[in-house]
């Protein structure tokens, strides 16, 4: 007992032991461990308050459940969460994003940490949108274009990307759409919002007209629209190309008019000889060759119809081989008296948003 008193544990509980069960030594063994351990639980709690978290989390481990040491070794565990998880803020708020993302995954869904992860990805992606925006706002259009690409999914991306292509297609400009035996390249001859009107560069190849007074009537018109769009685009082309309403004047030659017809609605179509004096500024620009494919009904230099009449019931006006409106003896109304040089160059309007 003097032992005991003296908290000399140790030593009183080797002498208890050698009383072998005398009285109530077992119980006094028993006082003097949990004295012990209470000693060792004092020194883990003076290291969590130091806030030496690891060796803390050491000591509670070799106390093997005494008191609350296990809510105390979670206790310093969620500690030392906390110390990294504040670490992980701090780089969040110096904009290290990739570091902030790598310290927040380390601590395994501690708090609201994958939130914190998810405001880091959309903080990078937002720093690679607003890069790709300055881009186009600079009219570097194919370099916004790969830049928004890198992150199609992040706000309006696919939409700018929209938006990029319509910018980056002007009057003059050569588009190719479509596949009429080869590659197709069109000329842009007008643009209207998210629109262009396009006329083929070159004339694509020979088809009888069928004219009976009137483009609206025309075998031509039939063909173009038919057979023609389905052999020259696929389909997510045709869904691109506009239904244009049409207008078609009468043809005014020395002292007479002949009429043009109703209007009509049509996604291919022939200039009319307005639209050919309207949008080509000079005969040298109206000129066209014949494709590869079309040079084998005729001359490489093309003579190519238009939708207007010309001299009479039974003819078309063309644009001859010099660029000029030719409205004379191009015949049109049957196969038998048709000239077979007159070559296909058609037009049509494209939406570029979709």
């Amino acid at each position: 007992l003097e032992l005991l008193n003296q908290k000399k544990y140790q030593d009183a509980i080797s002498a208890f032991e050698s009383l072998e069960g005398y009285k109530d030594s077992q119980s006094k063994i028993d006082d003097c461990k949990n004295a012990l351990l209470d000693i060792e639980y004092n020194k883990a709690l003076e290291l969590l308050n130091q806030k030496k978290y690891q060796d803390a989390i050491s000591a509670f481990e070799s106390l093997e459940g005494y008191k609350d040491s296990q809510s105390k070794i979670d206790d310093c565990k969620n500690a030392l969460l906390d110390i990294e998880y504040n670490k992980a803020l701090e780089l969040l708020n110096q904009k290290k994003y990739q570091d902030a993302i790598s310290a927040f995954e380390s601590l395994n869904g501690y708090k609201d940490s994958q939130s914190k992860i998810d405001d880091c990805k959309n903080a990078m992606l937002d720093i690679e949108y607003k890069k790709a925006l300055k881009l186009m706002n600079q009219e570097k259009y194919q370099e916004a274009i790969r830049a928004f690409e890198t992150i199609i999914e992040y706000k309006d991306s696919k939409e700018q990307i929209k938006k990029c292509n319509i910018a980056m297609v002007n009057i003059g400009d050569i588009y190719t759409f479509g596949n009429y035996h080869g590659a197709t390249e069109w000329i842009v001859l007008d643009k209207v919002g998210s629109k262009i009107l396009v006329i083929s560069k070159e004339c694509l190849g020979f088809q009888y007209y069928r004219w009976n007074g009137t483009w609206e009537g025309s075998g031509m018109r039939k063909w173009l629209n038919n057979e023609f769009i389905k052999e020259a685009f696929n389909t997510s082309e045709q869904q691109r190309i506009v239904s244009t309403k049409l207008s078609n004047p009468a043809t005014r030659l020395d002292g007479y008019m002949v009429g043009g017809g109703n209007d009509t609605v049509d996604k291919v179509f022939f200039l009319s000889i307005e639209e050919a004096e309207r949008y080509f500024s000079s005969n040298a620009t109206r000129a066209a060759k014949n494709t590869e494919y079309a040079s084998l009904f005729g001359e490489k230099k093309a003579i190519w119809w238009l939708r207007s009449s010309g001299e009479s019931i039974h003819t078309v006006t063309c644009v001859d081989q010099e660029g000029k409106i030719d409205k004379y003896d191009h015949w049109a109304a049957d196969e038998l008296y048709q000239n077979g040089i007159e070559t296909i160059r058609p037009a049509l309007w494209i939406d570029l948003s979709i």
